[in-house]
């Protein structure tokens, strides 16, 4: 059984919700969970007003010790008007219209709790950086993603492909404003902010291992970004994968690919190798090329699609007992001809 303090007043959406599996329910004040088959739900104070949730947060205190009313200071000054009446009666309007989640949450369009706080409290101007990269996620568009999936495939809807995750450049950028903010706010924000961690050493870390084992790429960009945003060394050594061409021997083979795509295959060709030079038997060495030459096997998205294209239509030409050429299928399908109909 969950514990959940979603509450029918948070939303007409949240109302909906919540109707809709309550219609389920097995018992009373118990209905199935959305995503975990075998759990309940328990919802305790699902029919409670917004000026329920704030007159009983003023006469109880917390069980972690902080302050409540302090809280209620943060919500009145995260209300555009700034006002939050202690309730006492029905028709006082509470402070509870404001809502609050991640920092970094781009489900809304904007975070207007944090763009009221910064507006209407001088003391809270150190948040403005966050407000900043949050609205930069949130206006993203899909040139900052690569076409292709995380598993490296390339997926088509409505003959465009679907974008993946972020570009090796753009995730270096993300990493560095949200390494400089965290500068920042520790050198302006209050006392209680002053030792911040938006992005933590072990999280660093991990990022730098996700970047060289898993992407390829061993240009080992993170310790350059973190001394430039932070203003001092990268506590930790070379990456300990003994991989024999530095970062400018990287560059001079990337100055001499005839596209990026060509300098991502030939990278990741050269890490397979490194990473099965020690193996005997070199178990998933054709596994791992192959792979690398299906994630990176074009010269263009455009090339891409034309090859996705050329796939899916000689497949259904296969299940309907047609023999096709591939090559005449690419070279058709950038015409605008039915290739299908060429044996």
């Amino acid at each position: 059984i969950i514990v959940l303090g979603a509450r029918k007043a948070e939303s007409a959406a949240r109302s909906a919700r919540i109707a809709k599996f309550d219609a389920e329910a097995v018992r009373e004040n118990l209905s199935p969970h959305n995503d975990l088959p075998g759990a309940l739900v328990y919802k305790p104070i699902v029919d409670w007003t917004n000026d329920d949730v704030w007159m009983f947060l003023m006469q109880y205190p917390n069980p972690w010790g902080y302050d409540n009313k302090d809280l209620l200071t943060m919500y009145r000054s995260a209300t555009a008007d700034e006002e939050c009446p202690l309730v006492i009666d029905t028709t006082t309007p509470s402070c509870g219209n404001s809502r609050f989640g991640c920092w970094t949450c781009t489900v809304v369009e904007k975070d207007k709790s944090m763009s009221a706080m910064i507006h209407n409290d001088a003391e809270r101007e150190w948040m403005l950086p966050l407000l900043e990269i949050r609205n930069e996620l949130a206006e993203a568009g899909r040139e900052t993603r690569d076409f292709r999936r995380l598993n490296g495939r390339v997926s088509l809807f409505n003959g465009d492909t679907v974008p993946g995750p972020y570009k090796q450049d753009v995730r270096a950028h993300w990493l560095r404003r949200v390494l400089e903010v965290q500068t920042r706010v520790r050198e302006h924000g209050p006392e209680e902010v002053r030792s911040i961690d938006l992005i933590t050493e072990p999280e660093l870390h991990e990022i730098r291992r996700i970047w060289i084992t898993d992407k390829h790429e061993h240009e080992d960009l993170l310790p350059g970004i973190y001394e430039k945003a932070v203003g001092k060394p990268f506590l930790a050594d070379r990456f300990n994968d003994h991989f024999p061409f530095d970062p400018e021997a990287l560059a001079a083979l990337q100055e001499e690919a005839s596209s990026p795509l060509q300098y991502e295959l030939l990278r990741e060709l050269l890490s397979i190798e490194h990473k099965h030079r020690s193996q005997v038997r070199r178990l998933g060495l054709r596994e791992s090329v192959g792979a690398a030459f299906d994630r990176s096997g074009y010269e263009s998205e455009d090339e891409a699609i034309v090859h996705i294209k050329a796939l899916t239509r000689g497949r259904g030409a296969a299940a309907e007992g047609t023999r096709t050429n591939f090559e005449v299928l690419l070279d058709e399908i950038q015409t605008g001809v039915d290739a299908t109909e060429t044996t």
